[in-house]
């Protein structure tokens, strides 16, 4: 096997283990993932529900209290946010995999939009899965969640690296003079 490709594979791994490890999660039971017992262990209900605002809303069919049910509250913002995180992390991954993959996907935008599409078949499938899991619901809004987060980060992260990138043009420039 060429460098090449052993160069192409590597640069696919991380996408290849974000994946594993996101079909990982949401196949196991809410039971095997709350973090409920946790939160109960290091602070009372009525403590939490002090420290958080009054707020509700409803997402797919269950009304979420911040003071009826802080345990719950609190569980549904990490398990959202761990949502985007790895879903940030399996979009970047993507992004710098189809990078090595030039003929695939020439430019910037052309793997950013590749990218996309394979993080909304990954996020479809995903909530596919879950919703065959016992005590687990797959959700729509799941999917656009997990993209939306995905690409917002990954172009946070992509306007850093530009922004670094420029920098240190700049800073190169100006020694030269």
């Amino acid at each position: 096997m060429s460098r090449v490709k052993v160069a192409q594979l590597a640069q696919a791994l991380p996408a290849v283990a974000c994946l594993a490890l996101i079909f990982w999660f949401s196949s196991q039971t809410y039971g095997e993932q709350t973090i409920v017992p946790l939160l109960r262990r290091h602070i009372s209900e009525f403590r939490l529900s002090g420290m958080l605002p009054d707020i509700s809303f409803r997402y797919g069919h269950s009304l979420l209290s911040a003071k009826q049910a802080p345990y719950q509250f609190i569980e549904f913002l990490f398990r959202k946010g761990a949502h985007v995180f790895w879903y940030a992390l399996l979009c970047a991954s993507l992004y710098i995999a189809l990078r090595s993959l030039p003929r695939l996907a020439p430019r910037a935008l052309l793997r950013l939009s590749t990218a996309a599409a394979l993080l909304a078949t990954a996020a479809c499938l995903d909530e596919w899965n879950q919703a065959r899991v016992a005590g687990r619901t797959g959700q729509p809004i799941d999917v656009l969640l997990d993209v939306v987060g995905g690409l917002l980060a990954t172009a946070i992260v992509l306007a850093v690296a530009r922004a670094i990138r420029s920098a240190r043009r700049k800073s190169i420039m100006k020694e030269g003079v």
